[in-house]
């Protein structure tokens, strides 16, 4: 098992020797790093493409042309060339199985001539991640999935965070939550976190202060991506079929640390027994933009923080410990499945105290 993260480094953790002041918990990660072999002196990529390539090719950038992360306008030869002798490639010889789950970023579908079939082409049997045109997270959707259209409604034009506020910070405490089965439920404001994010958390759209109406409302707009929760999900089949999920699957409005590790627990089990295997799971914690991440995965003693603007430099900090934590939860023993369709008996709930900037 390989396990990636992204935008993290040594100087926030305890486990190194730093994070004074307000860092991340993180106890499983650190029961990993104390039962094995901490690297205090290294050299590493300055960015994730790079780090990457040299990660599963054992090659530095000047051979394998992969210089820095890399974007839409890349051509293929600045990514791994499918030539390239590979990790999973190795293992094959060896009789693995291998599979990568979450980010991939070493090509960009656009110029690759394997488009979205690029990591099967590099020697993976399964790939269940995020094919963004750049390579990282969308931008956060401002509109929450279509409720506050700038010039329209009585609502901010933007949310900074992707979801609907409570009324306490211009939005509301009751509203209905579709999801992108066509099913809708209310929900209504329970504790102190706002049933918006409730129904960003579980891959529903809320229409604030709404009933359930059928059809759909046409302003609900499940098509826009939307950073860690609505994301271009591409599965590369153990067949070589290719399948691009949609915006409307659960799976491709599940928080990503949730659907990777999902995918890759899933895929681990159907393995035979005495199959030698390697899954690789890249998660882009906490890759920018930052924003709350579901709250089950946060310890009890963390603050709501449904009220911080994503925009704020103060508040991205506190995000960020936070994802961290959310991503150290999903790696450890204890963590359960998280993914959920939207539930009209599950009202909004949070026993957390707010947090205010």
């Amino acid at each position: 098992m390989l396990v990636v993260m992204d935008d993290i480094g040594i100087d926030q953790w305890r486990l190194f020797g730093y994070g004074d002041g307000n860092p991340a918990a993180m106890p499983n990660i650190g029961a990993i790093a104390q039962a094995g072999i901490k690297f205090h002196n290294l050299w590493a990529m300055p960015a994730c493409s790079n780090g990457r390539a040299a990660l599963f090719t054992g090659r530095y950038p000047f051979r394998t042309h992969v210089y820095t992360a890399i974007g839409n306008d890349d051509l293929a030869n600045f990514m791994i060339n499918p030539n390239e002798v590979t990790v999973p490639q190795l293992l094959k010889q060896r009789g693995y199985k291998s599979a990568l789950f979450g980010k991939f970023h070493v090509g960009i579908q656009s110029n690759n001539p394997y488009g979205f079939g690029m990591a099967q082409a590099l020697g993976w049997d399964y790939f269940d991640g995020w094919l963004d045109d750049t390579g990282d997270p969308a931008s956060i959707d401002q509109t929450a999935g279509g409720v506050s259209p700038p010039e329209t409604g009585p609502w901010p034009e933007t949310w900074s965070c992707g979801f609907v506020r409570d009324a306490s910070d211009g939005g509301a405490d009751m509203g209905a939550c579709y999801a992108g089965n066509n099913t809708c439920a209310v929900l209504t404001k329970s504790g102190t976190e706002a049933p918006g994010r409730v129904c960003r958390d579980s891959g529903g759209i809320f229409d604030p202060n709404q009933p359930c109406s059928s059809p759909t409302p046409d302003y609900i707009n499940f098509a826009t991506l939307s950073a860690h929760y609505v994301s271009p999900l591409v599965i590369n089949n153990k067949d070589g079929s290719i399948e691009q999920v949609p915006s409307t699957d659960i799976r491709a409005r599940t928080y990503r640390g949730t659907e990777t590790v999902d995918a890759a627990i899933a895929w681990i089990n159907q393995q035979p027994k005495g199959q030698p295997w390697m899954a690789s799971v890249a998660f882009a914690t906490a890759h920018t933009p930052v924003m709350q991440p579901p709250s089950q995965l946060l310890p009890s003693s963390e603050p709501d923080t449904s009220n911080l603007d994503c925009s704020n430099s103060i508040a991205q900090r506190v995000l960020t410990n936070q994802m961290e934590e959310a991503l150290d939860t999903e790696v450890g023993p204890h963590r359960k499945r998280q993914r959920r369709q939207v539930d009209a008996r599950a009202p909004a709930r949070s026993s957390r105290r707010p947090l205010r900037q």
